[in-house]
Formats: structure tokens, sequence, C-alpha cells
């Protein structure tokens, strides 16, 4: 019997909590020389994957990490820290943070240690003197050669491998933390972190997966026992097939039940929402590039994904059109065919043409772009100052275009990973479009406010600016801008206070759409 990585796992994922929908895996026969491989790649590709990220192998190196931390001369540092008990001397301040994590189970996830007491950690560290400093604290609770790797991979990756504040973990060892590392170093950076503290564990030693002896390990992140008796190289495709399924639904998409993923992969079912789903069909003549690919989308995604990174001449043989979408939407354009690529060459392929779009862009573009912005980031009405997610949200909109003029042409909800990366550090930005569509804003929030001109007007004159609104037109104008007419209710209501306080300070007594659009000048 084969065992199987993903249990076909699907993932809904926010920045408190996972939420998963497990789908039934049916038994697959071992591969035959006629069949396709059960897995994506050969254990030979497995071991051996093409293009490595050397920015990763040099922050895995553990001297590199520890000279890192070490030089805390141009700190300002508290004499002493204490983090559970345990003090600290001196200490690098995000080496402090990143114990703490390490000792704290976090209040919002749901997979967290519920029992778990300081005096747990006290009496695990043992005696205190003679280690004040993070590098030794962790060795005393995970192991000396397991503590700075542990260490390591929290504060590169946020991946929080941590036996104490996760349920059913057991500790784990140093090898295997190193084929973690080693699936990390085949990873493209903007795929990491997945995300902030992530949960990765090794289960309770000597229990497998419920129902699923077979599983060796799932999304969530869990390693299993039979992981541990499967061969280096497949642990270190399992890590990567897992990283696969969370990230279709890093920054709250899902990918693997998009609408384009499903057509292009052939998936159908009769029921509307896809995580409740329990049996798949494939159209006839559908090709997969593995065996376990065939189980459900998820499976089919993450095995896909994988495939383009130890094994993408087979993903592109079998199915151009998965390859092309898994090649624009996780790895940015990135390929492994040829001349390896290189770390920024996303924003050195679309640099120009970003530029020059931002400075070409059509009048209509910038309407559009601006009403749907604004119809997403309601926020401005109840205060025009909040316009990071309508700056943001044009700046996406205008990168999209671009990749849609470059033949990357893909569903809204679908937009490329590397481009979230980019837009998150702002490495990427669209000024004279965010300029363009500012103004437009301004002219947006003067329309919002015009049906209640009148009630302006009565505020105005009374002198009382709590109620300059008209509660009875918030209905229509909801349903007319597909809002809900609770949130606009309030939008509107701060928003016109905002106003009538304005024209009130500048001694108004008329609430004119020109006056309006003036009164909203000290927030543009």
């Amino acid at each position: 019997m084969k065992r199987i990585i993903g249990l076909g796992i699907a993932i809904t994922s926010c920045a408190a909590a996972f939420n998963f929908t497990y789908q039934p895996v049916t038994e697959l026969s071992s591969r035959t020389p006629a069949q396709a491989p059960f897995h994506s790649a050969t254990e030979d590709e497995m071991a051996s994957p093409r293009c490595v990220n050397q920015d990763h192998v040099r922050r895995n190196n553990l001297k590199n990490f520890i000279a890192k931390y070490s030089d805390i001369s141009r700190l300002e540092l508290p004499a002493v820290t204490e983090v559970a008990g345990i003090r600290f001397e001196n200490e690098h301040p995000e080496l402090v943070y990143r114990f703490m994590q390490l000792v704290t189970p976090p209040a919002d996830r749901i997979f967290a240690s519920k029992n778990l007491k300081p005096e747990d950690i006290k009496k695990a560290f043992g005696k205190p003197s003679g280690c004040d400093k993070v590098l030794c604290a962790v060795q005393r609770l995970f192991g000396k050669e397991e503590g700075p790797l542990i260490l390591l991979l929290l504060t590169e990756y946020d991946l929080n491998l941590s036996h104490y504040v996760w349920n059913n973990a057991a500790a784990w060892k140093a090898s295997e933390i190193r084929d973690i590392m080693k699936a990390i170093e085949a990873t493209p950076g903007h795929l990491l972190p997945l995300d902030l503290n992530q949960k990765m564990i090794h289960f309770k030693r000597g229990y497998g997966y419920s129902g699923q002896e077979n599983v060796i390990a799932n999304a969530s992140i869990e390693v299993f026992d039979v992981w541990n008796e499967e061969k280096q190289p497949i642990r270190q495709y399992s890590i990567y097939h897992e990283f696969a399924h969370n990230w279709s639904a890093m920054h709250s998409n899902n990918i693997d039940v998009s609408p384009e993923w499903l057509k292009i992969s052939g998936w159908d079912s009769q029921e509307k929402n896809p995580r409740l789903v329990e049996v798949w069909k494939t159209h006839p003549g559908t090709e997969h590039v593995s065996i376990y690919a065939k189980t459900n989308p998820f499976e089919d995604f993450a095995e896909s994904v994988s495939a383009y990174r130890y094994a993408p001449h087979r993903l592109k043989s079998v199915s151009a059109e998965k390859y092309k979408f898994v090649k624009d939407i996780v790895y940015g354009g990135m390929e492994f065919t040829g001349s390896c690529p290189r770390a920024g060459d996303f924003d050195i392929r679309y640099g120009t043409e970003f530029a020059a779009f931002d400075q070409a862009a059509a009048n209509e573009f910038i309407d559009t772009s601006a009403s749907k912005c604004f119809h997403e980031n309601i926020a401005v009405l109840r205060d025009p100052r909040l316009k990071a997610g309508f700056l943001s949200c044009l700046s996406i909109r205008a990168a999209n275009e671009v990749l849609r003029q470059n033949g990357q042409v893909h569903d809204d909800d679908n937009k490329p990973l590397a481009l979230y990366d980019l837009l998150g550090d702002a490495r990427v930005r669209f000024p004279e479009i965010e300029r363009r569509g500012t103004a437009e804003l301004r002219n947006l929030l003067t329309t919002a406010l015009l049906p209640h001109a009148a009630k302006i007007d009565e505020a105005l004159k009374a002198k009382e600016c709590d109620y300059a609104f008209d509660a009875t037109k918030t209905e229509k104008q909801a349903a007319e801008m597909g809002l809900k007419s609770y949130d606009l209710y309030f939008a509107i209501k701060d928003l016109s206070q905002l106003v009538c306080k304005s024209m009130m300070d500048s001694k108004q007594t008329r609430a004119t759409r020109e006056k309006i659009f003036v009164s909203l000048k000290e927030y543009f």
C-alpha cells in the first residue's frame, strides 16, 4: 500500500486560524512502469531539484544565523528580560521575541496547547545558572543540536516547530529538521513565510492519523511516524507538497478551488460549495501528473505545483495549461527548465512595463479601478484619511492589467503570489495612477454625499453635525453600490459629520457639490 502525503486537505486561511475540510482518499495502487508515478517526481528528481535557492541556503547556515544576531553593540537593550520565568541578559530583542513564541501558546490559534503553564517551561529548562542567552535556553528546551535549528526556522521563516505550544506535538529530531530545511532551500523566496508563527509539528510518536495509518503528512502542517520510514527524498518532497497546499490559501486566496483552476484541471461536482464536496469527478480525457493528483482538485494542485518544481518537463508534457497556470500564479513566471531564475526576476521583468503603464494608463482604467477600489474599501467613506487599502487596490489592479497585457490572463481572484510579495514590501507602486485615482476618489465621496445635501444644510443652520445625513436614502445608495445598508449607514453618517464640521469651520451655510468637494480637500 502506498502512503499518502496530503490526505486531500483543503485549507481556508486567515490571520488567526486555519479551517480544514478533509476529503476521503481511496486506496491507490502502487505504480507500474506503464502508469504515471504515484507522486509527481521520481526519488532522484526529489533528491536533486534544480536551481536551489542560494539565499535560503545562506539563511539556513547556523553560523551565519548566530553571527547575524550576535552583534548588539548598536542596540538599546534592557539589562534583563524575562520570558516564562527565564531571565536573559543583554540579549538581541528579536531572539527574545522568538523565544517567547516558542514557549507561549498563541491565543488566537485553534491548535495551540491549552494546558501549558509557565512552570512547565521552567521545569524543562532546569537550573538557570550559566544560561542567560536565548541560544542556550533553546538548547536546554529542545536539544543541543535541535534548539538552534528550531530558533533559526522561526526567526527566518516564521515556522514554529515548538512541541510545547501546539497540541499533539512531539519533539523534533535534528535529522528531521534538516529535511524541512532542504525543502525550504527548494522554495522561491516569495512563497515564504506561509503565515506568521506558522504551526509545524511532528505528531505524537506512536500515533498515526486517525483512520488513515498510511498518511505521512498533511497540510496543517503535521508529519506522522510513517514519514520517518520513508526515504529522505520523499520526506523532503512531502514537506514541499504540504507547503503547496498552503500556497493555495495565501493572501486569502483559494486557488485550488477557484473556478479557473477547476476548469483547467477538469474537476467537477454537484455541490455549490467546493469545500463541502465529498466526491469529485474529472471530465473524460483529463490528464494528471501523478496517480495521487487524481484524488481531488486539492491534491491535483499540490502535485502540479510540486511537479513544476521537481519535474517541470513532466507537468508540461501532461498539461501545458496547468503548467502555465502554476507558472503564472504560484511561481511568478520563474521556470526551472533552463537557466536558473534569480531573486528579483519578477521585479526586473516587469519593472519597466509597470513604470510605463503608470504614466500612460487610460482615463477609463482609472475611473473603473477607482470605483471598484472605492466599493472594496468602504472605510474611506468613514474617514478619507484611511486610503491605504484604496491605494493598494489601485496598484494591484494596475499590476494585474500589465500582466494581462503580457498574456498572463487569469481570473481576478487568482493574482500571482509574487505580486503580493512585491506590493506588500512596497517595491511595486504606481504613483501616477494612485494620484489620479485619489482625485477620482474625492469625486466619488462628493457624489456619495450629494443625496444628503439638504440634511447637511439643516445641520449647518442648527450648528449641530451629529445627524447631517438622510438615513432614508442610505438603503437605496447601498443597493446601487452593492454594499450592505448597515455598513453604508454608518459610513455616510461619519463622512457627513466630517464634511459638516469642515464647512461649519469655514462658515459655509449651503452644501452644494462644489462646496462638499472643497471641504474634502484637507483629506487629499
